[in-house]
């Protein structure tokens, strides 16, 4: 079959010239092909959740791609059904011990050094780490100094 593009009532579609005679319309292709099924016009394909399709008129599979920004968790997790993984337990990061904490404010560990969780903000360059950055307080080194 050979597709041309043409336009019909205003609108540009791929038709059929190997279809159709000189006494009919040309034939307008109704249908899409994608991983070898078959779709009407307007019917969603769902084969993949971050690559949306549908079949668009003339018979073209118009797709789009979803791009997902990094979990801020160190738990988060992925629904097969979904394309973007998903935080559970809310923004988060890993104590040194392995425990969660939250990422809403710092944590004191037991020999004074205080933890907090580095996420990226907005469309920044620092990268989100799911281990959280601990550093020594100050009043614990002046308190460990032998007089």
């Amino acid at each position: 079959m050979i597709y041309r593009k043409r336009r019909i009532n205003g609108r540009h579609r791929l038709v059929c010239f190997a279809c159709a005679d000189k006494f009919t319309r040309p034939m307008i292709k109704e249908t899409c092909t994608r991983n070898g099924k078959t779709y009407k016009v307007g019917e969603k394909v769902r084969d993949n959740p971050c690559q949306p399709c549908f079949c668009s008129e003339g018979g073209l599979m118009a797709c789009m791609v979803i791009d997902c920004m990094m979990p801020n968790c160190a738990d988060y997790v992925r629904n097969p059904d979904q394309c973007c993984s998903t935080c559970p337990n809310g923004p988060n990061c890993r104590l040194p011990d392995g425990t969660l904490m939250s990422a809403d404010k710092p944590h004191v560990m037991a020999d004074g050094s205080v933890c907090q969780c580095h996420h990226m903000i907005g469309m920044g360059f620092t990268p989100y780490s799911v281990n959280a950055t601990c550093t020594t307080s100050l009043k614990s080194i002046v308190t460990d100094i032998p007089m």
